[in-house]
């Protein structure tokens, strides 16, 4: 009976174990997941700013004889 409850013991380590590194992927995961929708963000803000500099700009040489 020794050897069943070792092995059982040593089960439920391996799954508490494994249950935090879960938690950590899925925090990491969240983290990643949320840079990546900040740039995809920020990219969409950038060309939205260029679509709007190119209206007020229509021809590159207007941005320089304005500067």
């Amino acid at each position: 009976m020794r050897a069943y409850e070792k092995v059982v013991s040593d089960l439920q380590e391996s799954q508490t174990e494994l249950q935090e590194k879960i938690l950590d992927l899925e925090k990491f995961e969240e983290v990643v997941v949320g840079r990546e929708l900040k740039m995809i963000a920020l990219e969409k803000e950038v060309e939205n700013l260029k679509r709007e500099l190119a209206k007020s700009y229509p021809s590159p040489n207007a941005w320089e004889k304005r500067v």
